[in-house]
């Protein structure tokens, strides 16, 4: 139905014919009770409502339009209610399950058609449905495996939610702290370095993995110091202060610091904890500790790293001795 198109000739609060018709974008007062006429589009709304496992939950219509097609559980909104109950109300009438409105996924309209529809997203606090008469049927769709959808918006809408979900996991991805980064890695190269060892032998296969793992930690020295467009040890310091990442990871005390030193030891190291987790203690050194020196020498060639001991061999401690070489 064409908005456009509709008209009222009479007061809809008194009846008193109207001197011209009231039509949508141009209102008309009574003249005998003055009240203002307006003809306005209705308000639907519909939930995107996601579960545990990340599935949404489609209904299958039973009325017109798109009778038998798939869609979100939607309604209109009654005068008076707010939006984010009628998403509840209509989401419990049409499957019994109740849920917790998130956030706004956005604001359709068709053109020529008087229903102006607002999505949100919501998760479900229960998966168990109840088919009412107002659909005919209700599940739990994979969201790469959807069926056909009524609507044109619903295309847009899901288009948004899987946008919204890939950044979100990027964005997790790059908040990593380096403890779960290295564990990430491990989970790959201990298995990798292993079937190299039962191939090549334990001591060509640790040289071939130390050769790599040094190699790729002198390119990330040299980026660091690009990208701060610096080379000192002031800017290396902060570089190390990075290390703690999320919290406890690597705990250290600063013994000395000026232009030309940096000396500290490292108390606890969750690092070496993890590898040894990983039932891969030896294996510690070569994918960790082996970075240090090719890491300064990559960031530059005027540092130099001095260390007698480290925690994943079995000291107490690890001794970073830093020093400024001479000119």
């Amino acid at each position: 139905m064409n908005i456009n198109q509709i008209n009222i000739q009479f007061c809809t609060e008194c009846g008193t014919k109207l001197h011209k018709k009231a039509t949508s974008g141009s209102p008309m007062q009574c003249p005998k009770c003055n009240k203002m006429i307006y003809i306005e589009p209705k308000v639907a709304v519909g939930a995107v409502v996601l579960n545990n496992n990340k599935e949404i939950l489609l209904v299958k219509r039973n009325t017109e339009p798109f009778i038998g097609q798939w869609s979100f559980p939607a309604g209109f909104v009654n005068p008076g209610e707010l939006i984010e109950n009628a998403l509840m109300r209509e989401v419990l009438e049409e499957t019994a399950i109740k849920i917790e409105v998130q956030n706004l996924l956005g604001v359709h309209a068709t053109k020529n058609e008087q229903v102006i529809f607002i999505a949100y997203q919501a998760k479900a606090k229960s998966e168990k449905i109840f088919i009412s008469n107002e659909i005919q049927e209700a599940t739990f769709f994979n969201m790469k495996k959807l069926p056909k959808l009524a609507f044109q918006h619903d295309g847009a809408i899901i288009k948004k939610i899987i946008t919204d979900s890939i950044n979100i996991e990027e964005k997790n991805i790059f908040n990593l702290s380096l403890l779960q980064k290295r564990g990430i890695e491990a989970d790959v190269l201990i298995p990798f370095i292993r079937n190299l060892e039962n191939k090549l032998g334990k001591k060509q296969a640790h040289k071939l993995a130390q050769s790599a793992i040094k190699e790729i930690a002198k390119k990330q020295g040299d980026q660091f110091s690009k990208a701060m467009n610096r080379n000192d040890l002031k800017g290396f310091k902060e570089i190390q202060d990075t290390w703690s990442g999320a919290g406890n990871d690597i705990i250290f005390e600063i013994l000395k610091e000026d232009e030309s030193t940096l000396d500290f030891n490292v108390s606890r190291c969750r690092f070496a904890e993890m590898y040894k987790q990983l039932g891969a203690p030896d294996l510690g050194y070569i994918l960790s500790c082996g970075r240090d020196f090719s890491l300064s020498e990559g960031y530059s060639d005027k540092i130099h790293l001095s260390r007698s001991q480290t925690i994943m061999e079995g000291a107490d401690f690890c001794d970073f001795r830093y020093s400024k070489k001479d000119q």
